[in-house]
């Protein structure tokens, strides 16, 4: 049971390490921008994208302040997000940080929106006796900032990402990351799949 845990522990940590390394080389990379049926949507990839980026900070501030949540942003609150959904644990599962689901909770509040914490909360951690601890199993299907996906501008106040993803534990999956300015501040405000 050890060596598993260890072993999740040990992809999640690399995989971020990789994401975070991505994210050093590659920051706000915009290939494509289409308005279908009145909806601007963006398609971001991790090549060439220079000249665009260029081209989109000069010539197109309307839509700067339109869209001001980037690419950056929303790799960290996905990132953010997992880094505090796989918490530290003590060898018999109990978690280092926490001692309930709520103090867990509240380490979401500058991430996301409670509604969409609290189902990954209760199915990924259970209290006993005062003491927070895992459930060993896998992280859920998750987004890859590493790979393109589509964004969605619903208003100025709310975004949806869709992303297409293969892994080999999860297969074929599609998540979709609605993101809300909730005070002046964005934040996850729901995560569904296909």
């Amino acid at each position: 049971m050890k060596k598993i845990i260890t072993t999740i522990t040990l992809t999640v940590f690399l995989g971020m390490g990789i994401i975070i390394f991505n994210q050093l080389v590659n920051t706000d990379m915009i290939l494509e921008g289409k308005t279908i049926n009145g909806t601007k949507k963006v398609v971001y990839t991790n090549y060439e994208y220079a000249s665009k980026r260029f081209e989109k900070e000069n010539n197109d501030t309307k839509e700067q302040v339109e869209t001001p949540l980037t690419e950056k942003k929303i790799a960290t609150l996905m990132d953010d997000f997992m880094d505090t959904l796989v918490q530290d644990i003590h060898e018999n599962n109990q978690v280092l940080h926490y001692n309930s689901k709520e103090e867990l909770l509240k380490a979401f509040d500058a991430i996301a929106k409670r509604d969409v914490v609290q189902p990954f909360v209760d199915f990924y951690y259970i209290e006993e006796a005062d003491k927070l601890y895992v459930v060993p199993t896998e992280t859920p299907a998750w987004f890859v900032s590493t790979n393109k996906y589509e964004r969605e501008d619903i208003s100025e106040q709310e975004v949806m990402i869709t992303q297409a993803n293969v892994s080999d534990l999860h297969g074929e999956y599609t998540i979709k990351v609605n993101f809300e300015k909730v005070n002046q501040e964005w934040k996850i405000a729901k995560i569904s799949y296909e």
